[in-house]
């Protein structure tokens, strides 16, 4: 695993700006009622996303939505804390089901990226916003809505394809990926840093988003953290 090291795990202004008129007890009870495997991975998924947009920003060169520019790192961290928190609206035995799932069953589990934009937003966000730019409640639902669409179009729910998928929807279906990956879970044995970075690095163009990957891969190859 990678010990991040001078990032703080605290959601700081995004509690009371990305979350807006969301009930923050109440998204935190949904989340507290996730399996603890599946909390955990929620936390990394947020370092991770962090993490990439904060180098991502800081290179002037790279696309970066202007719209978010001002935005805190705090704020990056939420998107990737809350993406799967439709989970909780699914049974946690669908979770933790060592099985391979039937068809219905994928379905349900599927289902966990529309519940979540719905527990969010209290409806279905465009890609683009209500307006064309997405505040942070909407960005928010985005990444929980579109954090499984691939840039090929052979995700879901949409089948959505390239730069129709929202920007840190992309961010967070990477950090997501990749932590899925290299985690423990009940139904399979996570996979070293270096063979999940690989796989990332495979995926470029067909499920993610060909810079954003290229960049995740540079970063935790290069940067100054400490592989474990």
């Amino acid at each position: 695993r990678i010990t991040i090291m001078l990032l703080s795990f605290s959601l700081g202004r995004s509690e009371a700006v990305l979350l807006q008129n969301i009930c923050l007890q109440e998204l935190n009870s949904y989340f507290a009622s996730l399996p603890l495997f599946l909390q955990q991975h929620s936390r990394m998924v947020g370092i991770y996303t962090q993490l990439l947009a904060r180098e991502v920003l800081a290179e002037s060169s790279v696309e970066f939505p202007l719209y978010a520019q001002s935005w805190s790192l705090s704020d990056f961290l939420g998107f990737g804390f809350y993406h799967d928190i439709g989970k909780s609206g699914i049974a946690n035995s669908i979770w933790s089901y060592t099985g391979a799932l039937n068809q219905e069953e994928r379905k349900l589990a599927q289902s966990h990226t529309i519940l979540g934009a719905y527990l969010i937003l209290g409806k279905l966000p465009f890609p683009g916003g209500d307006n064309g730019i997405p505040n942070l409640r909407d960005t928010l639902a985005q990444c929980c809505l579109y954090h499984h669409e691939h840039w090929d179009g052979s995700g879901y729910p949409f089948g959505l394809s390239g730069k129709t998928i929202p920007y840190f929807a992309r961010m967070v279906g990477i950090a997501d990926a990749f932590d899925a990956m290299t985690s423990n879970r009940p139904y399979h044995r996570g996979i070293s840093v270096q063979d999940a970075l690989l796989e990332i690095q495979n995926g470029a163009g067909t499920q993610f988003d060909p810079m954003l990957a290229e960049r995740f891969c540079s970063i935790l190859r290069q940067h100054s953290y400490q592989l474990l």
